[in-house]
């Protein structure tokens, strides 16, 4: 089933003016985004576009994280943020997949379903739309290509940051560099962030996928 998925910067626009704000400060060279290994799901937001991903905080490996289970579904968990790029442009964080998905064509909307995926999100203001890097976990894509989103070609961007070479259920540790990605992917000056979103979702393709995430942090070079 397609659900407009290019309405998730829509989605973003609204969030923007629901939640609180956090914000980094001049001292701060960490910026936590996530609290899950503190059993918080505190500011994020859940939205369902077909059916809901069940998200939920578990003990794994000693450690409090998100997981993601997908049966045909399509939810995300979105959050409001303030981040400065130019003081802290490093986005980090860790995820693993157990079930995962394969053999879609990613670059068309019938196949636009991911077992894991990050967005940033930078909005010039309430009411724009903005533009989006998608962070993805590909099934069939290689690890380092990247591709117009299928729903929103002119507004997203998908980059893959692991594939299906990646070993299941093993630990995958993160470090992006927003602001130079959001100039090599989309050609664009972008010094803020304002949503980040999490999304695991099957329902184009019927399938399912198990994920888990660990918390995320915007750093300092």
């Amino acid at each position: 089933m397609f659900k407009s998925k290019s309405s998730i910067l829509q989605i973003a626009s609204f969030m923007l003016c629901s939640f609180s704000v956090g914000s980094a400060t001049a001292a701060a060279p960490s910026l936590p985004i996530s609290t899950f290994s503190e059993q918080s799901l505190v500011k994020w937001k859940h939205h369902s576009f077909s059916k809901n991903t069940d998200y939920g905080l578990v003990l794994l490996d000693n450690n409090w994280v998100l997981r993601a289970k997908s049966e045909d579904s399509a939810s995300a968990l979105i959050r409001s943020v303030n981040i400065d790029l130019e003081k802290t442009p490093i986005l980090q964080w860790s995820w693993r997949v157990d079930k995962p998905l394969s053999g879609l064509d990613e670059k068309n909307k019938v196949g636009d379903d991911y077992a894991a995926r990050v967005y940033v999100v930078h909005k010039k203001g309430f009411f724009d739309r903005g533009v989006a890097i998608n962070y993805v976990w590909s099934g069939s894509n290689s690890k380092g290509s990247s591709w117009p989103n299928a729903y929103a070609m002119k507004s997203s961007y998908m980059l893959a940051l692991q594939d299906s070479l990646t070993p299941l259920s093993q630990w995958q540790y993160e470090s992006r560099n927003v602001r130079e990605d959001f100039k090599s992917l989309l050609g664009l000056e972008v010094n803020t962030v304002q949503v980040v979103v999490l999304m695991t979702d099957t329902d184009n393709s019927g399938l399912d996928a198990e994920v888990y995430y660990g918390d995320l942090s915007f750093n300092a070079p």
